[in-house]
């Protein structure tokens, strides 16, 4: 009797895609909508609305505006105007902007040795701001959740409200202010990735580094200066600490390099210099909204200190949701965005960044709290209370005894800090007896395990009690 043969197997089985639940389905096409959108953008802004993007050295792009400053200074001229015989013409000046440069005098110092290279440079620099946002859109709709991608697909679909408010008719709604601070080589495509690695080295206890990418952002455009009211509200003295630190260094370079008189200059444009609100402003918001409402007047007058009163709204929004790092994020960013006059469509890019907390996930070394070893890791020997060689470690994320959370399964990261001096008390885990206590560990500590060599929970202390740092105590006892 010939034998049966195998029951054919389906073509969902045989890609090992049988078995998934809707939620990974519904996750899969956010990821492939994202890509399709990606691609669909860069076509439309690059060849059907803006192909001028394609030259990064025509004088309607930003890098041709960054070489031009350095070649000022190359040539000893004003750094800020007004411009001499010989200098490189600017894009908008000075018929919309008071001065030929409005970036602060360290951007202009960077370009003093590219402007020798000449249009190489311009190249370079140009592929850098495209392959970072590219990049960074890629990663996140390759390895980020639900709501990382949810995030970039709504920066994406932007593009759409922004060009009807500025008044722009773009074809088919996909000039995206992705594509666009990419193509035309903005400042704004670096300063993501500035702040996405402020995220990923604050969500890791790389304070220093956090407070050095969040320096470097703020003395490449003046109002990443957020960000440092971000540290000192989750009391990350020490990123607060390389942030002032890096900013003064900068600060001394630009003075160096680009001379005094060019500094008093930037603080003079910087503070009440007749910069005109752009489109996308929020004095041009508000004016809008008052037309819509019928109380035009009153808006006109509200316009008038409309930057100030949004930076003012964001610094308060920072503080009130400092318990909510993400959240408190996110209006950083935002505050970002809206305390500058100048706001085009390409700003709208930083909104990318918003999607890090999400995208980024996984713990490293430094994240690694106290508790049990680690699957495959060497069971800690028994060991007196004095012994200090036996480190006991937490279970992975979602493996605690009886569903009892860390501070990262809350959603609270980044906590901050090396030794857990920013965990919240009031969002620790709370019962005594069987817990494990989130914080990171870069010393060696008394061993917690008994006699029997099985790990033991920490009691949980206050967040003091945790981060002291004197010899011979024992941060849980």
């Amino acid at each position: 009797m010939p034998a049966a043969r195998p029951p054919e197997r389906t073509l969902r089985a045989r890609f090992g895609l049988a078995g998934r639940p809707a939620t990974e389905w519904a996750t899969l096409a956010l990821r492939a909508v994202v890509v399709v959108l990606l691609v669909g953008e860069l076509y439309v802004t690059a060849v059907v609305q803006r192909p001028d993007l394609l030259h990064p050295t025509s004088l309607r792009n930003d890098p041709s505006t960054y070489v031009a400053a350095g070649e000022r200074l190359n040539a000893g001229h004003m750094l800020y105007g007004p411009l001499l015989p010989g200098d490189r013409p600017v894009n908008g000046y000075p018929a919309r902007y008071p001065a030929p440069a409005l970036s602060p005098p360290l951007v202009a110092v960077i370009w003093r040795p590219l402007a020798l290279l000449g249009d190489p440079a311009v190249v370079g620099w140009w592929l850098g701001s495209l392959g970072i946002m590219v990049l960074l859109v890629m990663w996140i709709a390759l390895r980020g959740d639900r709501r990382s991608l949810l995030t970039v697909l709504a920066v994406q679909l932007l593009g759409i409200p922004l060009s009807l408010e500025a008044g722009m008719a773009y074809r088919f709604g996909l000039n995206d202010p992705i594509t666009t601070a990419g193509l035309s080589g903005n400042l704004n495509s670096y300063l993501v990735g500035l702040f996405v690695l402020t995220w990923w080295a604050a969500g890791r206890g790389r304070d220093g580094l956090a407070g050095v990418a969040a320096g470097l952002a703020a003395m490449l455009k003046l109002s990443p200066v957020v960000l440092l009211w971000w540290f000192v509200t989750r009391r990350s003295w020490s990123s607060t600490r390389a942030f002032l630190l890096t900013s003064l260094g900068l600060g001394l370079v630009g003075l160096v390099f680009a001379g005094l008189a060019a500094n008093l200059d930037f603080v003079g444009l910087a503070f009440g210099g007749g910069v005109k609100p752009t489109g996308l402003s929020a004095s041009a918001l508000i004016v809008s909204l008052g037309n819509l409402v019928h109380t035009a007047h009153f808006a006109r007058l509200v316009a008038a200190h409309a930057t100030l009163l949004a930076t003012g709204l964001g610094l308060v929004l920072v503080i009130l949701l400092r318990r909510h790092p993400r959240a408190a994020f996110a209006a950083a960013i935002l505050t970002v965005i809206y305390s500058s006059p100048v706001v085009n469509q390409g700003n709208f890019a930083l909104l990318l960044a918003l999607a890090a907390p999400w995208a980024i996930t996984g713990a490293r070394t430094v994240d690694t709290p106290v508790g049990v070893p680690r699957p495959g890791a060497r069971e800690p020997a028994a060991a007196s209370s004095g012994d200090t060689s036996a480190i006991a470690e937490c279970p992975p994320r979602g493996e605690l005894p009886g569903g009892i959370p860390t501070i990262r399964n809350l959603g609270a990261a980044p906590v901050g800090g090396t030794r857990g001096r920013h965990i919240d008390p009031a969002q620790a885990p709370v019962d005594p007896s069987n817990m494990c206590v989130a914080r990171y560990v870069r010393r060696r500590v008394p061993a917690r395990t008994p006699q029997g060599g099985e790990p033991r929970w920490l009691p949980h202390r206050s967040a003091a009690a945790l981060s002291s740092d004197r010899p011979g105590r024992d941060p849980a006892a």
